[in-house]
């Protein structure tokens, strides 16, 4: 990436963050992980059972506290299609989850810290989760890389689809996953 773009991604990652954690923090859960010094080790962010109109407002919520996102968001073509992207996958969402759209968990977020990866930090977050879960279904969404992870731990590609990139670019379309995993009965 060019230090400009560099820039603007990690400015678009931390308000997409902080967006998430506004509204799992008041609606959801955030469950971290910590060794036994207080180091943090990785974190998951569980979205419950929801209206779909009502998570739209929790999402005006969310900008109305932490602001409209950045405005290079929307100034070049690759920027409008990250936004496409999002919207992408909130379609694929509600297509594999289309019988219990406002009745399972979603796994927004799963991320264990460099150094702690390989120690089981991200199965014990996501047993915690499917353990939340209860007898409710749960959705994720994930890059191709990580789909055999995720079956391990009985989740299903529902949908796997292609994000385009911007015409004119070098950059090959890469894909992504919709993920369910349905309660063990």
């Amino acid at each position: 990436l060019e230090e400009e773009d560099a820039d603007d991604m990690a400015s678009l990652t931390s308000y997409l963050m902080v967006f998430i954690i506004y509204i799992a923090d008041r609606y959801g859960h955030i469950i971290k992980s910590v060794d036994k010094d207080g180091k943090y080790q990785g974190s998951l962010v569980l979205i419950p059972p929801v209206k779909p109109f009502l998570y739209k407002a929790y999402q005006f919520a969310s900008i109305e506290h932490n602001g409209k996102p950045p405005s290079f968001l929307w100034d070049d073509a690759g920027r409008k299609a990250r936004s496409n992207a999002f919207a992408e996958t909130e379609k694929r969402h509600h297509e594999v989850m289309h019988d219990c759209i406002d009745d399972h968990w979603y796994v927004n977020i799963l991320g264990v810290a460099p150094s702690a990866q390989g120690k089981r930090v991200g199965t014990r977050l996501l047993q915690q989760a499917i353990h939340l879960g209860g007898d409710k279904p749960l959705f994720l969404d994930c890059h191709n890389g990580n789909v055999p992870y995720y079956e391990k731990h009985g989740f299903q590609v529902g949908k796997n689809y292609a994000f385009e990139t911007p015409k004119g670019t070098s950059k090959s379309a890469f894909y992504y996953n919709a993920m369910r995993r349905d309660p063990r009965q």
